[in-house]
């Protein structure tokens, strides 16, 4: 499972002079700064640990936030979700649609797929919220930080406090792993309803057997109760078993397809697959830039030597821990 533990403390100098264009490519290596010597030094030097700490503080947040998010989203995806796409997948407006419409169908099998197996709008609301809690969350460190550290701020200007994650790459990413899952959603829910219609083809009453051996989109047909008096009235007792073994057969194939695609789903939107990376991407960029905009806040208001500042915290990052 994919972790934002593995990022460590960001070079802050090759970032903020980045962000201040003061370079067009990385800074090449440079001696180690000299220890602190001025007030304004020893005051930067003690406030260093600090930032790394909170930095470990962001990183353990939003990882939390992040399994916490997966625990959610896994929630939205039911049983009672994957029945009710499968009820109207199999149901006669659906076969009605493929024949008539292929590509209608393909869109309305999709819409019905994330209204009903992986509510997507929720799992939206999901991350909003993660986002947002993230944001909370980091401005509380920062507010901790500044407190702990008694930087003589009363509020920190809006320029340094964090911003919600853009969400938009991920929202794609997640489309894309939906139309990706929706193929082979699509290909077996064909494959079942023309594996029920071969079956049910050589009864005696294929034709009704046919059109109402699955129940309609409310659930309101009994089916295999409405089969049997149908079978009782023609005596086609035979046929009736056959289309109803045919209907089981074809619920529980794509039943359990449906189950296999939505794990997949879910595990590649927030495990491991492209759209966790760019969610991972925009929290990590989300710290890093927080962590830069306190490194300056301090930096400005202990009026220590800016390249000096830099490099000292980059060289006590990168020290091999005693």
């Amino acid at each position: 499972m994919v972790s934002l533990s593995r990022f460590t403390v960001p070079v802050l100098m090759a970032v903020l002079a980045v962000q201040a264009c003061q370079a067009q490519s990385p800074p090449s290596p440079k001696p180690a700064p000299h220890g602190p010597q001025t007030e304004e030094e020893r005051a930067w030097a003690k406030v260093v640990p600090a930032l790394k700490q909170a930095h470990q503080k962001r990183i353990a947040a939003a990882d939390l936030l992040l399994n916490q998010l997966r625990s959610s989203a896994a929630e939205l995806a039911t049983k009672s979700g994957r029945d009710a796409f499968t009820d109207a997948a199999l149901g006669l407006n659906s076969k009605q649609l493929m024949l008539t419409d292929s590509q209608g169908h393909q869109t309305w099998l999709r819409r019905l797929y994330v209204d009903q197996v992986l509510p997507v709008n929720l799992l939206q609301q999901q991350v909003k919220v993660t986002s947002d809690a993230l944001t909370k969350v980091l401005a509380q460190i920062d507010h901790d930080l500044v407190v702990e550290q008694m930087l003589d701020v009363e509020e920190i200007p809006r320029k340094f406090r964090p911003v919600p994650l853009d969400l938009a790459r991920f929202h794609q990413a997640v489309d894309r792993e939906i139309d990706s899952v929706m193929l082979a959603v699509k290909e077996s829910t064909y494959r079942q309803l023309k594996a029920f219609a071969a079956g049910a083809a050589g009864a005696v009453i294929a034709g009704n057997a046919a059109r109402e051996a699955m129940r309609d989109e409310q659930g309101n047909v009994s089916l295999f109760g409405e089969l049997f008096a149908i079978g009782i009235g023609f005596g086609a007792d035979y046929a009736i078993d056959q289309a109803a073994n045919e209907a089981l057969e074809t619920r529980k194939h794509l039943t359990d397809e449906l189950e296999k695609s939505t794990n997949r789903l879910l595990v590649n939107c927030l495990g491991n697959g492209a759209p966790t990376d760019v969610l991972i991407d925009e929290m990590v960029k989300s710290i890093r830039q927080q962590e830069v905009a306190m490194a300056a806040l301090f930096i400005r208001d202990l009026g220590v030597d800016l390249d000096w500042a830099l490099a000292y915290y980059d060289h006590v990052s990168i020290e091999p821990q005693k």
